[in-house]
């Protein structure tokens, strides 16, 4: 969506999108939802999507639920949406009678990802069901909340950021859109996601299970954890956001968080402290002369053509190096990059990293991420807040002082989108006593590790640990792994770390 040359260096990863579901199943039981009242829903079987290897045993399947259960005249809606489900059942034959549900992030990404089970089950498996659920207007759930005027807009104009006016009608058609096809948006935040996680446990038949939240995925593991504990053995949060994230002051806290632990784990190490002597200096004194006098740099065409100018300011240069060393690989040859760029080689660096927009509209359900950051997140921000986070940390002050500038989802388009706040609860740090283990990466760009710290001192049966040397999303790597699976083991006991 909102792209520009800040997007340009070291953008992650992402996996394709799942084909649409081959069968639809029909016939789902009708369960209103009336004040004071639960029902058992049922869960309706459906053919798996492919990509689900023959070596996993897999059940899938839809569970109808509610839009919206709020009361209040017209807001008690009786319209039903299907949640998709995927069920990889224990590889040993014999499954304990605690699954594992999975809890993405995003906050729009699918859960129901190939590669994402196939990872999921070999590590956790063995002798447990795992469970994977595209949360409500993500993934395969039906309707999907997807935003396809973010794409076209971000091809518009690359390499630049589009002007906000232009963003901002993007969110609008996106929002008229839904709107249009019956979709009540404010009904797709965490709570709502919370509540019908816990009506699935309930019709598989569940007693308790244990949450594996990653990345944003914890904010919505948090919301369960407050909202029906009663269900939950046990939580494995990795890479969490936090309920009380500020969205644009810890964007950019974990930003200057990482790039002074790179200056400092330089100038420690007399071999790069030789090669690239003065580091931060170099660096900052880059983005001081950038923001002074920006440069225009020549980009080839993607499309073909003339080629296209990529206006580059210091703010655009700094927010591409804050997603560049999101990605602890590029950590190695980050001081040689910057200190070419910085004497004659910024153009050759700029082209070299700037690539063709990459559709996301199929990755991510973006009208579900504006619903659940808007309601739950991005309006608890204050204007203090910024302040006092751009007093503490001056390098990144115009970024944070207009937050709407370069954050892809902002201020601005929740005023567009226009769902209720939620509840002051929803936004506090949890009080909670369910045994949860609280995993970060020592190099994580994405999500700082004091989330983790502070989610972890809240709770009174809280694990925290950081894993040296890795970056966002550690339960995939055999430490993290490891320590999880221990956790789940016993939750009781603190897992051995020493890894």
């Amino acid at each position: 969506m909102n792209r520009d040359v800040g997007n340009f260096i070291g953008a992650s990863t992402r996996r394709t999108c799942l084909l649409i579901l081959l069968l639809l199943g029909t016939g789902v039981p009708s369960a209103q939802q009336t004040t004071g009242a639960r029902y058992t829903r049922l869960f309706e079987p459906s053919s798996c999507p492919p990509g689900i290897p023959a070596s996993i045993s897999a059940d899938c399947g839809f569970l109808a639920v509610p839009e919206n259960r709020r009361e209040g005249g017209a807001r008690l809606a009786h319209k039903e949406i299907r949640i998709a489900v995927a069920i990889a059942r224990a590889s040993s034959g014999v499954a304990l009678p605690d699954p594992i549900v999975f809890v993405p992030g995003g906050p729009s990404a699918a859960a129901i990802d190939p590669g994402t089970i196939v990872v999921l089950d070999s590590l956790f498996g063995a002798n447990r069901d795992v469970i994977f659920v595209d949360a409500r207007g993500t993934g395969l759930s039906q309707p999907r909340l997807g935003c396809p005027e973010f794409d076209a807009l971000a091809v518009a104009a690359f390499p630049n950021a589009p002007p906000r006016a232009a963003y901002l009608d993007s969110v609008r058609e996106c929002r008229d859109r839904l709107r249009a096809e019956g979709v009540d948006l404010d009904a797709y935040d965490s709570a709502a996601n919370a509540e019908d996680l816990d009506e699935l446990r309930i019709a598989l038949g569940y007693e308790r299970w244990n949450v594996l939240g990653v990345s944003n995925g914890g904010l919505a593991a948090l919301t369960l954890m407050r909202l029906h504990p009663e269900g939950i053995r046990s939580v494995v949060l990795d890479s969490p956001s936090s309920n009380d994230n500020l969205w644009i002051v810890d964007r950019w806290r974990t930003a200057n968080r990482l790039l002074e632990k790179v200056f400092a784990d330089c100038a420690a190490d007399s071999a790069c402290d030789g090669q690239f002597p003065g580091f931060r200096s170099v660096f900052y004194g880059l983005i001081d002369a950038l923001q002074q006098n920006p440069v225009d740099v020549s980009i080839p065409n993607p499309a073909g053509g003339p080629d296209l100018s990529a206006h580059v300011t210091g703010d655009v240069f700094l927010a591409g190096t804050a997603r560049l060393i999101q990605n602890p690989a590029v950590l190695p040859s980050f001081p040689a990059t910057i200190f070419f760029a910085a004497y004659g080689g910024l153009s050759r660096v700029v082209r070299a990293a700037v690539g063709a927009p990459t559709p996301l509209a199929d990755v991510f359900a973006y009208g579900k991420t504006l619903s659940t950051l808007c309601s739950d997140i991005i309006p608890f921000e204050t204007r203090n807040d910024r302040t006092e986070a751009a007093r503490t940390i001056p390098q990144f002050s115009t970024l944070i002082l207009d937050p709407d500038a370069l954050a892809p989802i902002n201020r601005q388009a929740c005023a567009v989108w226009n769902v209720s706040r939620a509840p002051a609860a929803q936004h506090q740090p949890l009080r909670s006593r369910i045994p949860t283990l609280i995993l970060t990466g020592e190099y994580d760009g994405v999500v700082s590790p004091g989330e983790g710290e502070r989610i972890a001192a809240s709770l009174q049966r809280a694990v925290f640990h950081q894993v040296p040397g890795a970056g966002h999303v550690v339960i995939t790597g055999t430490c993290g792994s490891g320590i999880a699976s221990r956790f789940l083991d016993d939750p009781e006991s603190v897992p051995n770390t020493s890894c």
